[in-house]
């Protein structure tokens, strides 16, 4: 992964850019640098978070609190996925800048973190989500989602932090789209907190029962 003049009268005739050229100025950019970011992954975290960073710096040109993920090469291409971190204000602004994206070679531009492949898990420091061992307990009001999630160690971390780790968590394995709105609320728990037996399914499954649950009410 995964980066004037002072004269009055002549300021009030310059306009501002539209966020179209401010997309294509990007784009232009990133193309004419892709090669900096080609080797990101086999590097450090400290080059790679540094190889994101040029990214972001050009991204807030456009829009602030965005975030950038870069794959690693797959059949001689890459993908770098452009996110609104969740935050359903900057979809449309994600979904601009990704349909503005020219053809680049060897490279493919994704809006939002996608459905992450089985076996996916998430390891920040400490703090390690494995969706395999964790569970989730659906709450249906008439036709919205609520969702408890109970991941091991949970209460152990602090919380703000490791709710913010468990929806990024939770972006991978439902897609990030989805994530904000296929499900109403998101409630973090400690699996310490499940009584021993209990029937609850592994969180792997949750894509299907989001699914599921929006399709039947479709029809």
């Amino acid at each position: 992964m995964l980066f004037c003049c002072s004269a009055k009268t002549k300021k009030e005739n310059i306009s501002r850019p539209r966020a179209e050229d401010k997309i294509d100025i990007f784009w232009n950019w990133f193309a004419d640098n892709k090669e900096k970011f080609e080797d990101a992954l086999d590097q450090d975290l400290i080059h790679q978070d540094e190889k994101l960073e040029l990214i972001l710096a050009q991204l807030r040109k456009i829009e602030d609190g965005l975030a950038v993920e870069i794959s690693a090469e797959h059949n001689g291409t890459r993908e770098i996925i452009i996110s609104p971190e969740g935050d359903r204000s900057k979809f449309d602004i994600v979904q601009a800048i990704v349909s503005r994206a020219p053809n680049i070679d060897k490279w493919t531009v994704t809006a939002f973190r996608q459905r992450a492949p089985e076996g996916f898990s998430l390891k920040i420091g400490d703090i390690e989500f494995e969706p395999a061992k964790m569970y989730f307990d659906p709450l249906i009001d008439v036709d919205s989602l609520d969702v408890i999630v109970y991941a091991e160690n949970f209460s152990k971390h602090d919380e703000n932090e490791a709710a913010y780790y468990g929806l990024i968590t939770l972006d991978n394995v439902l897609g990030e789209y989805d994530c904000v709105m296929k499900v109403r609320h998101y409630d973090f728990r400690d699996t310490g907190e499940l009584p021993k037996k209990h029937n609850l399914k592994h969180l792997t499954e949750l894509p299907k029962f989001v699914d599921d649950f929006h399709s039947a009410r479709k029809r």
